[in-house]
């Protein structure tokens, strides 16, 4: 067999360690480290190289045990030959796989050392990977590439819908919870949002995933996006929020960073809005009670706004926000940068597509996050405050070969799900009672997935 990758080794893992180490290892103590793993790279790379000269040998019998082991699921595959390769890095445990493209549109499959697959497709191909040398992969994200202008991993099928509005009317909650229903859910309609109790909710969804992890951030302080909202309107009976989730999820990852002593520069307390709400840019169209339902919120509310929220509102409204349409999730990087450079200093806010090391890192040192999802079956375009993730794993496999396939759940703030006194949303987490709702990207509706963070 020709080693097709083993000249990659030397030079090529050396110049990747340089460009890789710090997105997939944030915390690297001295260049010992980095050669260990840089070996423990090259020797994933020769077992890896072992058991694809393995399959290439021994293709047809492949195919045959696979048909065989899936006999009554009726997936079965055609292919007779492999036609192409492409080196992979598996991010979550930085070693290296090999992806192996069929002929034709045949399917495909990724292989690491101990015949470990993280992909099988019967049919179908990627054409992103063909005629690419080096790509990267990791369980939750699938397939994805280096942006070299950016530095950060972006998934190749991601489609940026973050310059669309979030937020606007029929994408977000009234002061009435929309309900969905299976296990761990209110009521008796399926949705990807307002999940409760995440163990009864996967043992429903997804019964042969094990718990594996989690990490949730204390003391969080949910934000309810009507108890933001300078207007407020109300339509059939119901009273709505302003389309302001991009907003209010941006103050609660900057409200969460204050309360835990991040940056004690940052505006705190509130303003009695109430006394100024007459000047407000957009009370002309919403706060006069002559357009559309609209009006101003309770006294009390504006008279308790947040002053941090107003000072990012105001920058909103630069960019277009209106309560009726919401606004672009691509503001909230100039929004929390504006907020910063304001008072002397600098942020540098990131967006990525994948939920990588670094995502997980500022979780996983109580630094929360924002994601934005497009195309939710329960919010439509939402914004939400991150601050924790469940893991969950399943483990099958046929013949010689083991796979494992991984679920992460979000924990977020949506806005409008966990009410004070509700002892549905909370978790008892290392002693410390905390208010929760989950996320579920993983169900048919396949959201497309923004992150933003702070380095």
């Amino acid at each position: 067999m020709k080693k097709r990758f083993r000249v990659v080794s030397l030079f090529m893992l050396a110049v990747m360690l340089v460009s890789t180490l710090s997105i997939f290892t944030p915390i690297v103590s001295s260049s010992a480290e980095a050669n260990i793993i840089q070996k423990d790279l090259e020797d994933s790379l020769i077992n890896c190289e072992q058991c694809v000269e393995f399959i290439e040998n021994n293709f047809s019998q492949v195919i045959f045990e696979y048909n065989n082991a899936n006999e009554d699921t009726g997936l079965q595959c055609n292919a007779t030959s492999i036609e192409g390769q492409t080196l992979i890095l598996l991010t979550d445990f930085n070693r290296y796989g090999i992806f192996l493209d069929f002929d034709g549109s045949n399917g495909y499959m990724l292989v690491t050392e101990g015949y470990t697959l993280y992909e099988f497709e019967p049919q179908g191909e990627l054409p992103y990977l063909k005629g690419v040398t080096l790509a990267y992969y990791n369980s939750f994200d699938g397939f994805m590439y280096l942006d070299t202008e950016t530095g950060l991993l972006e998934k190749y099928d991601y489609v940026d819908k973050t310059s669309e509005l979030y937020g606007g009317l029929g994408t977000e909650a009234t002061e009435e919870d929309v309900l969905y229903g299976a296990a761990g859910q209110p009521s008796d309609e399926n949705g990807d949002g307002k999940i409760y109790d995440i163990d009864s909710y996967v043992a429903a969804v997804y019964p042969n995933y094990v718990y594996q992890d989690r990490y949730i951030i204390t003391d969080y302080q949910f934000i309810y996006q009507i108890d933001t909202s300078v207007y407020k309107r109300y339509s059939e009976g119901k009273i709505y929020s302003e389309g302001n989730c991009v907003i209010n999820a941006t103050y609660s990852m900057m409200n969460d960073w204050y309360r835990r002593g991040r940056f004690q520069w940052l505006p705190s307390g509130t303003t009695n809005y109430a006394t100024l709400v007459t000047s407000d840019r957009l009370y002309s169209t919403y706060g006069t009670g002559t357009y559309n339902g609209w009006t101003t919120n309770s006294y009390y509310t504006l008279s308790h706004m947040p002053t941090l929220y107003l000072e990012l509102r105001d920058y909103a409204i630069d960019y277009g926000y209106n309560p009726e349409n919401g606004m672009s999730s691509n503001y909230i990087i100039d929004m929390v940068e504006r907020v910063a450079s304001s008072r002397g200093y600098t942020f540098n806010m990131v967006k990525t597509s994948s939920f990588n090391s670094n995502v997980r890192y500022q979780l996983d040192t109580n630094h929360a996050c924002v994601i934005s999802v497009h195309g939710s079956s329960t919010f439509k375009n939402h914004s939400m405050g991150l601050f924790g993730y469940v893991h969950y794993t399943y483990t099958s496999g046929w013949w010689i070969f083991a796979t494992t396939k991984d679920k992460y759940f979000y924990v977020v703030d949506d806005g409008h799900s966990y009410k004070e006194g509700d002892s549905n949303y909370s978790y008892n987490f290392i002693g410390v009672n905390t208010p929760v709702c989950y996320f579920d990207p993983n169900t048919s509706a396949k959201p497309s997935l923004s992150f933003f963070y702070l380095e």
